[in-house]
């Protein structure tokens, strides 16, 4: 044989080592996570001890590295087997920060003792779960605060538990200086018995529990990115097969949690990464906070451990504020501009009427003063009718609006809103034909309403109409349909621009925010004649194109009366 032959023997050689290397280990995950059937009766002469204590070792880096407060604990009794405390056996980093303690302070301390959990759920639900064998997910109350806990019991003693407090850094604990209150029949040679009985046959069990039992989806991914662990609440969201989500698949969602970019920085400095993962599942659009760290498996090789976080509704609220502080933002430059042409729309008419009469009183162009008395007259209408609308929109925003449902005639509606129509166009001057529609049977014209409210919503939409309309015609009526009743006014206006329909009928909105100066108006008369139609179970509709019209129209509820 060549030395050329000799170098490719030993490069298989290799090769099949690793992948019988690599065999082996996928194995031992399975059989820690899931439980199969009897594997390590084909590890031959491996050393399991030596494995168990590797299990023993990732059990205790996952227990540390859990991004909650977490302990571990065994039970204590009284002489008649009736659970009274309980031993802290294990703590992590984030349970002792979170009462402000060394982990040493609290191992080997009753709870008791250190006064840190003082519900009386723990124990009883420790307890329970301890008879049982279960895992027990429950809020306990400690305070003010309500702690949303896990509970996992391994046998009749000794259990695990971990919890989440939405403001932990505003819980403080009633006492968190250790005493020397323990029970009489707890000796120091009872918690050194208690601390003992953990034997390395239970350290997979405990260490599967745990991992399973965790409520937050857990994916361990090697340096390549290849998935190689992830507990049950990941096979569970992602809905795949666990053989499916470790086979290395890229079309599985959960290599979306795994970015490879950060799997090498990770590898590269050791240092964790915290990112937001956006993700549809089942066609459902998911936000997760993923937690990326360095840890070391159950066979001493670095792996990233990447716990996640659902934040979805946590997203949804974020977003939620930010539209509503864009529309506050919005609704505030509204008001500055409404005020400000209130100011305006107010100043200008006052003006007028101030001058007008301090010309009257001095009596400069006496033949003019019966002029001077038409023009003070309608600029005090127009003052009053803006002060109107600010009352009625108070009226409306502080719920003070009241119906009075009385019989009315539609046709005299119509007819009212036609005269006002009429009188508006010969003071304006425009030449604008008035029509109407034909009236209604007088039997069915008759209706269960609030005449004023509609009279008042007619009248506005006809001055709306006159305002923005100048030349053509003006055509306002009524119709029944089955079970309502629509009253409208159409124009030959400017119309409305096509992005300014879905906010027309905002405050102090116009179509156009330009038309303020062109067309004056205070912005409020759509809206408060929408919210006025709302309040009588109505609906108001607009139909219009620019430069060719508007139809303004609002239906309610067609009640007969007399029926």
């Amino acid at each position: 044989m060549t030395l050329d032959d000799d170098i490719l023997e030993y490069s298989q050689s290799i090769e099949k080592l690793q992948r019988e290397n690599s065999a082996l280990k996928r194995l031992l995950r399975r059989y820690t996570l899931f439980g199969e059937n009897n594997p390590l009766d084909n590890l031959g002469d491996c050393d399991v001890t030596a494995q168990m204590r590797e299990v023993e070792y990732m059990t205790e880096t996952l227990f540390h590295t859990l991004l909650m407060p977490a302990f571990a604990g065994e039970l204590l009794f009284d002489e008649k087997s009736n659970p009274t405390d309980f031993v802290f056996t294990r703590a992590n980093i984030k349970f002792a920060s979170f009462f402000h303690l060394e982990i040493k302070d609290i191992i080997g301390k009753t709870n008791s003792a250190l006064s840190l959990l003082k519900s009386d759920l723990w124990l009883n639900t420790i307890a329970t779960t301890s008879k049982t064998l279960d895992t027990k997910q429950l809020q306990i109350m400690e305070g003010d605060d309500v702690f949303d806990a896990n509970i996992v019991s391994f046998n009749h003693t000794s259990f695990i538990a971990h919890f989440v407090i939405e403001n932990p850094e505003s819980y403080t604990p009633l006492s968190i200086t250790p005493t020397s209150n323990a029970p009489d029949f707890m000796q120091p040679m009872d918690i050194r018995l208690v601390m003992a009985r953990r034997e390395l046959s239970e350290s997979e069990n405990r260490y599967k529990t745990l991992f399973n039992g965790i409520s937050q989806p857990i994916i361990i991914v090697d340096a390549e990115g290849n998935i190689i662990l992830l507990n049950k609440s990941a096979v569970e969201l992602f809905e795949e097969d666990d053989n499916n989500l470790m086979s290395g698949n890229q079309d599985v969602p959960a290599q979306k949690l795994i970015e490879m970019e950060y799997v090498r920085q990770i590898f590269k400095t050791g240092e964790p990464i915290s990112r937001r993962v956006q993700m549809h599942i089942n066609g459902k659009e998911r936000w997760y906070q993923c937690h990326m760290q360095l840890i070391n498996d159950l066979f001493g090789e670095k792996v990233v451990q990447i716990i996640s976080n659902d934040i979805t509704e946590l997203k949804h609220y974020q977003t939620e504020l930010i539209e509503e502080k864009i529309h506050a933002e919005q609704s505030n430059n509204l008001k500055t501009i409404f005020l400000a042409n209130i100011a305006h729309e107010t100043r200008t008419p006052a003006s007028m009427i101030c001058g007008l009469a301090q010309m009257m009183m001095a009596g400069i162009n006496k033949e003019k003063q019966e002029e001077y008395l038409t023009t003070i007259y309608s600029n005090c209408k127009k003052l009053i009718e803006i002060i109107d609308d600010i009352v009625e929109l108070s009226k409306i925003e502080s719920g003070q609006i009241q119906l009075r449902h009385e019989i009315c005639s539609i046709n005299d509606i119509v007819e009212e809103a036609f005269a006002t129509l009429q009188y508006t166009l010969n003071e304006t001057g425009k030449p604008i034909k008035a029509l109407h529609t034909a009236p209604i049977d007088e039997y069915q014209s008759l209706i269960y309403a609030d005449n004023q409210y509609i009279s008042q919503v007619f009248r506005k939409l006809i001055s709306n109409a006159v305002t923005f309309t100048q030349q053509g015609e003006i055509e306002i009526g009524a119709q029944i349909d089955g079970g309502k009743v629509t009253f409208f006014v159409r124009d030959t206006g400017i119309g409305i621009p096509k992005d300014r329909l879905q906010t027309i009928f905002e405050k102090f909105r116009q179509g156009d925010e330009g038309a303020r100066r062109q067309y004056g108006g205070n912005g409020l008369g759509l809206s408060i004649s929408n919210e006025l139609v709302r309040c009588m179970q109505g609906t108001m509709q607009v139909q219009s194109e620019e430069n060719k019209g508007s139809t303004f129209s609002f239906t309610i509820q067609y009640t007969r009366a007399g029926v």
